[in-house]
């Protein structure tokens, strides 16, 4: 037990280092508290996934759904629904509310920023959580991929593409890659899932090390871009809305 509470503490250290990159993206004090303010209300965000987690297994009693379906179908919903779907979704909107308060100078990177902030402080939780009921070995592959957080990395590139382009297609994207990866990541560690996706969700996790290592360098490179760094939202042109 002892073990296990250590190295779940160890496993928080990349995705707090990851909060501090990105914090320190810009010297305005006005983003470092808005990215403060993200963190802990993604800290938080257990609590409206939880909410929306109760209604959708409500409905689904209701409608009799998981008791006339077969054991797979009720793993596909909760891995696809119940979780992807529930936890992206709460993540966008919790750095969506910092995005459209800084409406007048939110930039794309500040976009990938308060998105997978938010997205930071969910993975964080969620690390939590899992300390109390995993093995040591787990919380190390968990606090390495750090998938929540690529997932917080896809979604906010793919929002700062739709408004930079307008095109509809990128904001669907934005959501829907991140719940497709989070969904078969997750059902493929399922008890009746094909033996094929467990394979998968070993390599989604390897994978998302590379990704958020590789975006360092990316969002690094980006810093001197005005693309990224300039405000996306401006008076002379309509924008799409966040």
């Amino acid at each position: 037990m002892v073990l296990g509470i250590i190295v779940g503490v160890l496993s928080f250290i990349p995705s707090v280092l990851y909060y501090f990159f990105l914090k320190g993206l810009k010297e305005d004090e006005q983003y470092k508290k808005d990215c403060r303010k993200t963190l802990i209300r993604g800290l938080g965000s257990g609590v409206p996934v939880f909410m929306l987690d109760l209604a959708i297994s409500l409905l689904l009693g209701l409608l009799k759904i998981s008791d006339n379906a077969a054991p797979i179908v009720n793993d596909l919903i909760k891995c696809f629904v119940i979780n992807a779907f529930v936890e992206e979704l709460v993540k966008v909107w919790i750095g969506k509310k910092m995005i459209k308060k800084n409406h007048d100078t939110v930039s794309w990177l500040d976009m990938i920023a308060f998105i997978t902030i938010s997205s930071i402080g969910f993975e964080i939780m969620e690390s939590i959580v899992y300390t109390l009921s995993t093995n040591p070995g787990q919380m190390i592959v968990r606090g390495l991929s750090m998938m929540h957080i690529s997932f917080g990395l896809i979604e906010g590139w793919y929002n700062g593409k739709y408004v930079s382009t307008g095109n509809r297609k990128y904001m669907f994207l934005s959501m829907a890659v991140s719940i497709l990866i989070h969904g078969l990541y997750n059902f493929g560690l399922a008890d009746n899932a094909p033996d094929i996706l467990g394979a998968f969700s070993l390599l989604a996790a390897a994978a998302s090390l590379v990704f958020w290592i590789y975006m360092i360098f990316y969002i690094r490179k980006k810093k001197a871009d005005p693309e990224f760094t300039e405000p996306m939202y401006g008076e002379k042109t309509e924008e799409p809305a966040v």
